[in-house]
């Protein structure tokens, strides 16, 4: 509906499509992992939107943490659909930060914004990045966070939390886990000493002793 109602809201082809929009082989209409559509952030409209948004989220509902995935895309969007943005003159990295900014005009010092998709554009504006891919519960989906942590840790707290994604510390066999004990107690240990960005990806109270 605001695609529609409000065009200049959002970065579109010049035919008038959404950039987060194509289609596959067979002609089926896919979707960006950013979002089928791209609010413009250089634009007035787009400013006031993200600050509603922000307002609504962290004023009326009350968080005070708030994670922005996709920004790989975000970021890319000002980049190759430069042309299209409503403020052209801007490079694509101030483009990008002109949207973060409206953002952290609402939320304020005070709450923490964590920016997942690597994008170092966002420094000074987000207080934690994503540094790494996704991980998952084996060996295999442990090391995209220890390669994240050697990449990336001499920036944590000085730059920004460095995020090397959630830790797995569920049993072999609990939901698809192939995690050994020392492996869970390996990989609580890397956040731990390391003092990064710790978020469990666990029903904690559900773990054995």
């Amino acid at each position: 509906e605001q695609f529609r109602r409000h065009p200049e809201l959002f970065i579109r082809r010049p035919d008038g499509t959404s950039i987060g929009e194509t289609k596959d082989e067979s002609g089926k209409l896919v979707f960006d992992w950013t979002g089928r559509f791209i609010v413009d952030p250089t634009g007035w409209m787009g400013r006031k939107w993200f600050q509603n948004l922000f307002h609504m989220l962290c004023v009326h509902w009350g968080y005070d943490y708030v994670k922005i995935d996709g920004q790989g895309g975000s970021r890319g969007a000002c980049e190759t659909w430069h042309n299209r943005l409503v403020d052209p003159s801007l490079a694509p990295d101030e483009a990008y930060r002109t949207g973060l900014d409206a953002i952290k005009s609402v939320m304020g010092p005070r709450r923490f914004l964590l920016n997942c998709g690597g994008q170092l554009d966002s420094c000074g504006y987000c207080e934690g990045i994503r540094t790494g891919g996704d991980v998952g519960p084996s060996w295999q989906g442990m090391q995209p966070a220890i390669r994240a942590t050697f990449s990336h840790l001499f920036r944590n707290n000085i730059c920004f939390w460095t995020d090397p994604d959630v830790v797995c510390v569920r049993p072999k066999g609990n939901n698809g886990s192939s995690l050994t004990f020392e492996q869970s107690q390996m990989w609580a240990t890397l956040l731990g000493i390391t003092g990064q960005l710790l978020m469990a990806s666990d029903k904690m109270y559900d773990l054995p002793d």
